[in-house]
């Protein structure tokens, strides 16, 4: 799918539900806050060309969701987001945009299965101008809860990144299957499994002839303080991930999540491993 037919998905979507006036809407207004570290930011191979490092995540989401009738809902939000690298400045970035879905319930009650249909396009700018440009993604989603406890979604994916260097130009499709157990009425513990294929970005310090061979494109920068070369080449992916969602109030909440990415092509493979903890408030 083009990236101009996403814009033109999303913008339906959103005059769609803003020229609705029947149904029952309201405010949507989320906020949060939190750090990561990842073991492998540069996505290399070589033990000697890993780089590491911690960042601050901040995150905001400002809309509202629309009942157009008892089984189809509405939802539209605008979007704005930002990271902050410690030791690597040219990785941090912002991302605004917009994100429109619809959700079909077959059935009353909070155990009929449900269908999604969600479309985002978003502007992403980095401390390495690079990789300035467009993010889009799209995902259908069936969920059921099959006890009262137990969720399980499984969504297919397809995403797109449009960068000033064509070097980052990332496109992937793939799918994901999530269960989710309320361990209490405040707790909630998740279970992710990501599969992904598509564009991929690994650096390594040159020469490195064999990825060459693999690419798709390269280009030389200085991102980790010394000549790298970053490489677009097509890979599988798959994450693991595993969180625990605690409710600490009515408005306020926090997660911990550790996910695992492993990616591979040919000969060429490398790890991420990646621990989130985040604070959330809804209005």
């Amino acid at each position: 799918m083009g990236d101009f037919l996403w814009l033109m998905v999303l913008i339906f979507l959103a005059a769609s539900g803003g020229l609705t006036t029947t149904g029952r809407a309201d405010w949507i207004r989320d906020f949060s806050l939190g750090g990561s570290y990842n073991d492998n930011i540069s996505n290399s191979q070589r033990g000697a060309d890993v780089r590491s490092d911690w960042s601050s995540v901040a995150t905001a989401r400002v809309g509202k969701f629309t009942q157009l009738s008892e089984a189809l809902r509405f939802t539209f939000t605008l979007d704005l987001a930002g990271q902050l690298w410690m030791d690597y400045p040219d990785l941090n970035n912002f991302e605004t945009g917009g994100t429109a879905a619809l959700r079909w319930r077959f059935g009353l009650g909070a155990m009929a299965p449900f269908l999604r249909a969600e479309v985002s396009a978003h502007y992403a700018g980095f401390g390495q101008d690079v990789q300035n440009g467009g993010r889009y993604r799209g995902a259908i989603t069936l969920g059921k809860r099959l006890t009262e406890r137990l969720e399980v979604q499984a969504a297919f994916l397809l995403d797109s990144a449009q960068a000033e260097s064509q070097v980052f130009d990332q496109k992937g499709i793939g799918f994901v299957l999530r269960a989710a157990f309320d361990l209490t009425n405040r707790t909630q513990l998740t279970l992710d499994y990501t599969y992904r294929y598509g564009a991929v970005i690994s650096y390594a310090v040159p020469p490195r002839p064999d990825i060459v061979a693999l690419a798709n494109d390269r280009v030389a920068l200085n991102t980790f303080g010394q000549p790298y070369v970053a490489y677009n080449l097509d890979a599988t992916t798959q994450g693991f991930a595993v969180g625990l969602n605690q409710a600490l109030t009515g408005n306020l909440g926090c997660s911990c999540r550790y996910e695992r990415w492993e990616t591979s092509r040919s000969f060429l493979q490398y790890t991420n491993n990646v621990f989130i903890l985040s604070f959330r408030l809804s209005l």
